[in-house]
């Protein structure tokens, strides 16, 4: 709903205090654009939570800008990686010794690395 802001334990529970933090401070610059220029970029791509992920926080992305993606697994692994694909393509993996649904994993992601037009899904493989 445009005008609406949330961040922190509202979106998802954290474990670290300072992604809350980190997510609030985000969001107030994203509350001060809109403030000043009475809108943000539209949203139109989705991005999903695949194999293995439980969730993704943003759900949906313009593509326009950097952000960080955060997500959780779904089970303890071990020497795994996290892939991001759009429209099939990989833009971004990351290889972890473990990954624990209790810790919250946070990936930045580069505007330049999007695909305008293709949704995202984020697996781990």
């Amino acid at each position: 709903m445009p005008g609406i802001f949330a961040a922190g334990n509202v979106l998802h529970v954290h474990d670290l205090v300072d992604f809350v933090s980190l997510e609030a401070e985000a969001l107030a610059d994203s509350a001060a654009e809109y403030l000043l220029a009475g809108s943000l970029p539209a949203c139109p791509l989705a991005v999903a939570a695949g194999a293995n992920v439980g969730h993704v926080i943003p759900q949906r992305i313009s593509a326009a800008r950097d952000f960080t993606l955060s997500l959780r697994v779904r089970k303890p692994m071990q020497n795994v990686s996290i892939v991001v694909r759009q429209g099939g393509t990989e833009i971004l993996r990351k290889k972890m010794r473990k990954a624990l649904p209790a810790e919250m994993i946070q990936l930045p992601i580069k505007a330049e690395k999007l695909i305008a037009s293709a949704d995202m899904e984020v697996c781990v493989e």
